[in-house]
């Protein structure tokens, strides 16, 4: 049995515990962590017009810095489901607040009209999902996109062989929890680049591309509707 159905956490304490070391945690697990983040920007064009920006799972705000150098009037809604998280990201961006809408809840009980959002953001935070909540979340993603708006997720991404071993091993996990909504515990389910990419086109986005792949960290860059 793997270490993580040994003992499953809720998301949001798992995060809530580990919020004040989160930073340091995510520069020691990602190789190339500086060259991940600039990719996860890359695509957002640099302009001196306010732009909006929706981060979900946005923990800390690691993403911002890269963001507000190139659109330094963007926008930018902040959701997570972890207070302690968003306390942080409160912290280092005291000067940025009026740019930034800060939303405690899960990505799932959002609402947002269509049209709302010219640049979507998901980073290491969709791989705790299975394939169907993912296809659900990107078509919701899709909804909220303004015409030619681009999605980007930089996430842990697997083997097919390793894929079909995390499904496995959170079948068992969640047949021990019952019923558990999608999101609410932290259990890794990482997918292949070709899965992402294939749930993303299913999902409607008209074409979808690898920007950045290094060891188990990857960018996949979906632009608007067909």
């Amino acid at each position: 049995m793997g270490e993580q159905e040994r003992g499953v956490e809720s998301m949001s304490e798992f995060f809530d515990q580990r919020s004040a070391a989160y930073d340091q945690h995510m520069q020691q697990s990602i190789t190339g962590f500086e060259a991940f983040y600039e990719s996860i920007a890359a695509p957002v064009k640099s302009s001196d017009s306010p732009i909006r920006v929706l981060d979900l799972g946005c923990g800390t705000g690691l993403t911002f810095d890269y963001i507000f150098d190139k659109v330094p009037q963007a926008r930018i809604t902040a959701v997570d489901i972890s207070g302690c998280m968003l306390n942080q990201l409160s912290k280092k961006y005291t000067d940025r607040m009026g740019q930034i809408d800060i939303i405690r809840d899960s990505y799932f009980n959002l609402d947002f009209s269509p049209d709302q959002f010219h640049y979507i953001i998901a980073v290491m935070t969709f791989h705790h999902l299975l394939p169907e909540d993912k296809l659900s979340m990107y078509r919701e993603i899709l909804r909220w996109l303004k015409t030619g708006g681009v999605y980007v997720e930089g996430d842990y991404m697997v083997s097919g062989v390793e894929e079909r071993e995390s499904l496995q091993a959170y079948n068992r996990i969640m047949e021990r929890l019952k019923s558990a909504a999608p999101g609410l515990y932290h259990v890794d389910v990482p997918l292949s680049v070709d899965t992402q990419m294939k749930l993303l086109l299913e999902a409607g986005f008209k074409s979808v591309k690898e920007i950045w792949h290094q060891e188990q960290a990857a960018v996949l860059q979906a632009e608007g509707a067909r």
